[in-house]
């Protein structure tokens, strides 16, 4: 089956290997014109840098647009057009090199038809191992082959941006604007040396770039933790029992932005049942300083998440309570409802709109059971300037490790999460 089909895979490579990176642009390039056009404006601009020789026409000056795409094949896939060997690679190429035919037996990564007579010969070198042989094309059995003596070099990290250009633009349809993204997510997650992201100030303000910085983040520092919900990436660590999840992400603040850190511990019966047989309370209350920590109960029912009650007690009143009373931390069912309710009123964890809204969600409903969730939630933010700060001396990283220590001793994890990080540098380590 034809490389670039789209079910066409390697079953034989990693999903690291550049050849695949190479099949999965050349799938996009073939599939969705406006990536087409991209490619080509790159070409064109890199050839009007150098000033030498005839450039390839733009997209919409042609007839045909691209008529033929391959990958892995043995030759040029026609007899006649001229051939531009094209380069692409993570870094910018230093020298000058004069292309020519040759008489090497040739894998090409790349065989692209444009226009009717360009032939581009591409080579992928994302790790920047350029052997100067391989961008020789091979045309000794067919006369009507010109090559081009001028290589093109087209960094990766720009073609990247122009992706992402496209994709925050409305000239994708719905299919093309999904292909692209998960290009985009397989290049970042699989070659992160090809990343055009790789500091938050080279981010910009865009929240959306500056979140996937935040998704480098969580990857560098808890590598084959990084897992992926509908509201986005974190970081999965069960071991910590009270909080499962750890969470950095990018936020607007105060006309700016901000990095932000959440952890919800007590989230459901289970680590809310951990959090309070282990939970020091003063010294979790010693965070809010630098932390912003609030209540987080809610009821559940089948992992929905029905009903927000807004207590109106201090942190402090409200971990006491759930420790003296943790009997009342489990699935409730409907004959005890009143008796939760009333407990929940008379010490001010509930309202009497929180009480409505629980007779809506639940005696107006078949629903029999409720799973009480005496939650926490915890948030340290990083102001835009101190997150620069951080991100430019390599520091990130290493205050986020930081934080989450503080956070997770208050219920004597660290040592979790501490095993949680050996174990995945020992996995990178054999992976490597």
């Amino acid at each position: 089956m034809k490389r670039t089909n789209y079910f066409g895979r390697f079953e034989n490579k990693s999903a690291g290997a550049e050849d695949r990176l190479t099949r999965a642009f050349l799938v996009v390039l073939r599939l969705v014109p406006p990536v087409q056009a991209a490619f080509i404006d790159a070409i064109r601009e890199r050839q009007h840098e150098q000033g030498n020789g005839p450039a390839v026409p733009s997209r919409t000056a042609t007839d045909t647009g691209f008529s033929g795409v391959w990958s892995q094949v043995g030759n040029l896939r026609t007899d006649e057009g001229r051939v531009l060997s094209v380069l692409l690679t993570n870094q910018e190429w230093e020298g000058e090199v004069e292309i020519r035919p040759s008489d090497r037996k040739p894998v090409y990564d790349g065989v692209v038809h444009y226009g009717g007579q360009w032939v581009f010969a591409i080579e992928n070198k994302p790790y920047g191992d350029v052997r100067e042989y391989q961008l020789h094309p091979n045309v000794e059995d067919s006369e009507g082959l010109e090559v081009h003596p001028f290589l093109v070099v087209l960094v990766w990290k720009d073609l990247i941006r122009r992706l992402h250009a496209l994709g925050e633009s409305d000239w994708l349809d719905y299919t093309q604007q999904q292909l692209v993204e998960d290009f985009l997510r397989y290049a970042q997650e699989e070659f992160p040396k090809i990343n055009p992201y790789p500091t938050l100030k080279q981010c910009g303000d865009d929240l959306d770039k500056l979140n996937r910085r935040c998704e480098d983040l969580m990857q560098d520092l808890a590598p084959d933790r990084l897992d992926r919900r509908r509201w986005g990436p974190y970081i999965r660590v069960p071991e910590l029992e009270a909080a499962k999840v750890i969470v950095v992400s990018a936020e607007e603040s105060n006309g700016t932005w901000a990095i932000d850190l959440a952890l919800h511990p007590g989230d459901t019966v289970t680590q809310a049942r951990s959090l309070y047989s282990q939970v020091e309370i003063d010294e979790l209350l010693a965070l809010t300083g630098d932390w912003n920590c609030s209540p987080n109960l809610h009821f559940a029912h089948m992992s929905q998440n029905l009903v927000y009650p807004s207590p109106e007690v201090s942190l402090r009143e409200y971990l006491a309570f759930w420790q003296e009373h943790q009997t009342w931390i489990r699935q409730v069912k409907e004959e005890q409802f009143g008796d939760l309710l009333d407990l929940l009123e008379s010490n001010g964890l509930l309202t009497g709109a929180d009480r409505e809204e629980f007779g809506t969600e639940f005696f107006e409903t078949n629903r029999s059971t409720v799973n009480v969730c005496p939650g926490i939630s915890m948030h340290y933010r990083w102001d835009r300037p101190r997150a620069l700060d951080l991100d430019d001396n390599d520091l990130l990283m290493e205050e986020v490790d930081e934080r989450v220590r503080e956070a997770v001793r208050t219920w004597g994890a660290e040592s979790a999460w501490e095993s949680v990080l050996e174990g995945t540098r020992e996995e990178t380590k054999r992976n490597i």
